[in-house]
Formats: structure tokens, C-alpha cells, sequence
């Protein structure tokens, strides 16, 4: 009861209002074109024989776009945009979806979507839509949302109580955006990234750095080091793994990874050559006996396109390249929106290539790898599951989201397709 009482006006109000189907709420939603599509693509992992791409468009009625997966207990979240004035200011109308996925065909369910109105901020405004987060008090999902003169940002969490889902904005984070929350069951609270930003929603925002909170009544915001991009949290919690702009050698700014610590408020730059680095993605290798290891994308000076590498503990302090994974298709030169899954106790990598690095407007490709370099050729895994050849079409796919299905039977592959043909 102490903490309802903490709550702003926009939470109670929110809390009050029932979960209601996508149906009662469906709106016009303007995608990049008007076939985009979310699909879903087999990997062919636990199959036999010959492995041949299968996809399928998902729950088409629903307009998902950016999913987001709970695997714990099968369901994914979205954001439906808000409406937009001829003056471009928003709406109120703006909505974060609930469904449920069938966990033996990975099948999203659009007869269980719950849609609730809670002021999410326009995806044109914002990074990121809402993101799951997991602790003692279960997933929850975290994300960005308005406040009530719908102009600026604050943090928002949707948790569940049994049949009914709660809407709160949290305390003290106007001029907030959400980036990532903490996945750590035994946390007694998720921590969340996140970025301080200046602006309007009608007038635009502007970044002016980023920092950290817990998730708890009374939080504190921590600055992140001056610089200081884009991250992940580690498995346990107390360390965020980030990019962070450096002048290099040759006296140009690049982007580094580095290790901050939440315990002592100090960040470790990870290498010290001139090769960029960005967005480290950190997971817990069964390979390596539990251990951390990240991907990061590095730029190759000589194609201007981003290579993927993965990186484990030197055991002397240090990070070395663990696994490396050289374009599929050599026309599709840039990666993109790697993720890491388990499969089986093995690592894999979902991963989009492109053309070239404005992926807006390039064809995209979406592939999956094991990282493990030591596994024998008949156990190494390396194939296309978005399209059969490298040749075969110009589509603009984006936004690789893995699910494993049916107890670790299989896993899918979920993608924002926008078909050019």
C-alpha cells in the first residue's frame, strides 16, 4: 500500500483501466511500407538431413513491429505508435501489446493479445520499445512512455498480478529514456539503463548522456561516464558492458567497449587498439563453463562495412577473439543486430547483413552461426534462414529475435521483413 500511495496520477489512472483486446483498439499503423510484415523462420536446429529455410508471416492482424520475447513463460510485447497530429505533436493513443507464443510451433497467438493504452512514446522519438526485464518479482516489462501533456519522456513498468496488468510510471524520471533493464532472477530488483535526454516530443529530443537506476521506491539515477553509448547488462547484474567514444591513435574519435561496475562507479576500457568497436551484446557461454562472453560489431576499414566477433576472458584479466564470423553472402558486407542464444548447452548467433551500413535502404539477409570455433564441420553450424540463396531477392529484413521452442526442440527466428519485389 506504501508504494500505490508514491504513485503519480498517470499510474493510478493507467492501473484502473482493463487489459483490452487489439481488436477494440485498432488503429491505421504506418510502417515503412505497406507490406512490412514480422515473419518467423525455422533454423533447422535438432532437425536431420538436408536443411531448407522456412518462414511464415506472423499474426499479420496485430501490425507487430520490434518484438520483444519473454522465455520464460512464452510471450512477447510491442509498442503500437500513437496517432500524429498535422502539427506533429501526438496522441494519447498509443499502445504496449501482450500475447502469448504457442511453445511448440512458436506460433504468436493474435486471439490472446492484450492491448493496454499507456502513453508509449513514438517510435520516431525514441530508440528502443519496451524491453523485458527479469528479477525475484518475475519479468516485468520496462519502456518508455509520456507524460500526461504527452511533449516529454519519463520510464514506465507494466507488471501482472494474476489476470490483471498494471500500468506505473516510475518515480522521478522525466526526461528519461528507456535502454535496457537487468535479467537477473536472484536480483531483488531489475536495474535499468537508460539515457537522459533534453526535448519535445513535437520539437525532437536531444541525448545528453546516460546512467542507471534500480528499479526500487525511492531511486537514485547514477551518471555513466562522460562519452558513455550504448549497453547491455552482464548476467549478474552488477557490471554493464557499453560502447564509450575514444580519440584513437590517429587522433579521430571511434568507439571502444568498455566494463563499468556498479559497485565501485569506475568503467574499464577492454582494448587498446584503434579498431571500433559497438554494440556488445554479453551472455553466459555453457561453452566456457558459465562464463561471460560478448559479441561486438568492428569496423573493417577496408570493406566500410561491420564484422562480428565474439570475445571470452584471456584468464589474465584481459578479453581475446573467441570466434569470428566472416559474411555469409560476400555482397552482404555489414552486420547487424546480433543475438546470442543457447541451444542444446551450445551458443549460436542470430545475426542481419547488409549491403552497406545505411540499412534503411539496403537488402538484408538474416543468418545463424555456432560460435564455438572448435567444434568439428559436422557439428558446426553456419546457413541462411531467411532466404535460400544469397541471390534470391532484395528484401529489407531487420532485427533478428531468437526464441527457442518446445523444451529446446527447435528454434525460430522472428524478423521485420519488408518484401521489394
Amino acid at each position: 500500500m506504501l508504494f500505490l500511495k508514491h504513485l503519480c496520477s498517470f499510474a493510478l489512472a493507467i492501473s484502473a483501466i482493463p487489459a483490452i483486446s487489439m481488436g477494440d483498439t485498432m488503429r491505421p499503423i504506418v510502417p515503412d511500407k505497406e507490406d512490412a510484415m514480422l515473419v518467423s523462420c525455422d533454423t533447422g536446429l535438432g532437425g536431420q538431413g538436408t536443411f531448407t529455410p522456412e518462414c511464415r508471416e506472423e499474426a499479420p492482424s496485430l501490425g507487430i513491429r520490434d518484438p520483444e520475447f519473454e522465455p520464460e513463460e512464452f510471450r512477447v510485447t510491442w509498442r503500437t505508435d500513437p496517432s500524429i497530429n498535422p502539427d506533429g505533436t501526438v496522441n494519447g493513443d498509443g499502445l504496449i501489446n501482450i500475447a502469448e507464443v504457442d511453445p511448440v510451433t512458436g506460433e504468436i497467438l493474435a486471439a490472446t493479445n492484450r492491448a493496454i493504452v499507456a502513453r508509449p512514446a513514438p517510435g520516431f522519438s525514441v530508440a528502443n520499445g519496451p524491453e523485458w526485464a527479469l528479477s525475484r518479482r518475475g519479468p516485468q516489462i520496462f519502456y518508455t512512455c509520456l507524460t500526461e501533456d504527452l511533449e516529454r519522456t519519463m520510464l514506465c513498468r507494466i507488471d501482472r498480478q494474476g489476470a490483471t496488468v498494471f500500468v506505473e510510471s516510475l518515480r522521478n524520471s522525466e526526461g528519461l529514456e528507456m535502454s535496457n533493464p537487468s535479467r537477473t532472477a536472484t536480483d531483488r530488483q531489475p536495474k535499468i539503463y537508460h539515457k537522459f535526454i533534453e526535448g519535445t516530443v513535437s520539437g525532437g529530443f536531444e541525448t545528453i548522456g546516460y546512467g542507471w537506476r534500480k528499479d526500487r521506491l525511492f531511486p537514485t539515477d547514477t551518471p555513466m561516464p562522460e562519452g558513455s553509448g550504448g549497453g547491455t547488462w552482464l548476467p549478474d547484474s552488477n557490471h554493464l558492458i557499453h560502447s564509450k567514444f575514444i580519440l584513437s591513435g590517429s587522433g579521430e574519435f571511434i568507439r571502444q567497449i568498455f566494463l563499468y561496475d556498479t559497485t565501485t562507479d569506475e568503467s574499464v576500457q577492454l582494448f587498446d587498439d584503434d579498431r571500433e568497436r559497438n554494440r556488445p551484446i554479453p551472455w553466459a557461454a555453457p561453452e566456457l563453463g558459465g562464463e561471460t562472453a560478448f559479441l561486438a560489431l568492428v569496423l573493417n576499414t577496408q570493406t566500410n562495412g561491420w564484422d562480428l566477433e565474439a570475445y571470452r576472458s584471456d584468464g589474465a584479466g584481459g578479453w581475446e577473439v573467441w570466434a569470428t564470423f566472416p559474411p555469409i553472402c560476400p555482397e552482404y558486407i555489414s552486420a547487424w543486430s546480433a543475438e546470442p542464444f543457447i541451444y542444446e548447452g551450445r551458443s549460436y548467433v542470430a545475426l542481419g547483413s547488409y549491403k552497406g551500413i545505411d540499412r534503411a535502404r539496403q537488402p538484408g539477409i538474416v543468418w545463424i552461426a555456432s560460435v564455438d570455433p572448435t567444434l568439428p564441420p559436422t557439428e558446426s553450424v553456419r546457413r541462411l534462414v531467411s532466404n535460400e540463396s544469397c541471390d534470391e531477392d532484395n528484401n529489407l529484413r531487420r532485427d533478428p529475435e531468437t526464441l527457442v521452442i518446445d523444451n529446446g526442440e527447435t528454434a525460430r527466428v522472428y524478423l521485420y521483413m519488408i518484401p521489394t519485389r
